[in-house]
């Protein structure tokens, strides 16, 4: 199994040097600690302010030698695919090949909108654009009269296609690519339902899952001394989190305070907001049923402060992380 940590950034403090500035160090304690993995969010909203993963990766190259480095995901119906092809390559060129493409069609209705993108239409532009991003990468038909500066070091880039139903995860597999899911919506019965059925028809199709690291699984998480602390200290974040969430979808929000979305969040088992030995548990549990290939913990959400950010990860890493991989 391998851990990795997921950067969001919420317009919550409206300090963008601040802001930026921890997620730069939240990236280089996550390369310091033994995370194998950082993904950074694309958003157009104040859920959340990276609207080019690829300048922030960038960046992150540059304070770091070891992590992979990925988007999750780019959204390609935002962008045209040379666009796409150029600056993701020179991340990878700069990170001397830690690249990991997690690409997705975009689903906030606002940040939708915002890019005149028509959601009933988005799923043949994103296919279209994806297999020009990999021509372009040499990685499948090169289209005709087009190159691209730089070329990535790796080939073929690692690409994950952001898939939470069956008939996504099979066009991903159809293609040859990597699967990221996430629970949405429902509970854990139904995500391990999902994850059990994708397992089965990526062995079908002769794909061997741990190869591919699959599920690459990202749950919010946060690791505290004991569960009563972590969910009081992540009460206030998640909230405010699901609350930006719901203003950028256009949505209502499914809880009216703080307590009710933690319990209703807590009867789900969909997050991971708990003590150290109860983070191994569960992370055991999920493995030994659809398994687990690639677990990305989004902890640094809502305004949570850097301090508590940084404590997650540490304990994480040396009392959940250390143990799991003892196994």
């Amino acid at each position: 199994m391998k851990f990795g940590i997921l950067l969001i950034a919420p317009n919550v403090s409206g300090d963008y040097t601040r802001d930026f500035a921890e997620l730069l160090e939240q990236a280089i304690a996550a390369d310091e600690l033994g995370y194998d993995s950082v993904w950074v969010t694309e958003h157009h909203s104040a859920f959340g302010v990276v609207g080019s993963p690829a300048v922030l990766l960038a960046a992150i190259a540059m304070k770091t030698t070891r992590v992979r480095l990925g988007s999750m995901a780019a959204i390609l119906p935002y962008h045209r695919p040379i666009h796409i092809a150029e600056s993701y390559a020179l991340v990878d060129v700069l990170s001397g090949g830690r690249l990991e493409l997690g690409v997705g069609r975009g689903n906030l209705a606002s940040e939708l909108a915002l890019h005149g993108v028509d959601p009933d239409t988005s799923k043949a532009t994103f296919w279209e654009s994806l297999e020009t991003v990999r021509g372009l990468w040499g990685d499948g038909p090169q289209p005709e009269g087009l190159a691209t500066f730089p070329q990535p070091l790796q080939s073929p880039i690692p690409i994950w296609v952001a898939a939470n139903s069956l008939e996504s995860a099979e066009l991903a597999a159809g293609h040859g690519l990597r699967i990221a899911t996430s629970p949405s919506g429902g509970d854990l019965a139904d995500y391990t339902r999902n994850m059990l059925a994708m397992r089965a028809m990526l062995e079908g199709r002769g794909h061997e899952p741990v190869r591919m690291e699959f599920p690459l699984s990202t749950f919010d998480t946060y690791i505290a001394p004991t569960r009563a602390q972590a969910r009081s200290d992540f009460l206030e974040p998640a909230f405010r989190m699901h609350q930006l969430m719901s203003a950028a979808g256009r949505r209502p929000p499914i809880a009216a305070t703080p307590a009710a979305f933690a319990d209703r969040a807590d009867a789900l088992g969909t997050r991971l907001v708990t003590g150290p030995a109860e983070a191994v548990s569960f992370l055991r549990e999920l493995d030994s049923v659809p398994g687990l290939g690639h677990f990305v913990a989004a902890t640094a959400q809502g305004g949570l402060s850097h301090e508590l950010v940084l404590s997650s990860m540490t304990l994480f890493a040396e009392e959940v992380m250390r143990v799991i991989r003892a196994d």
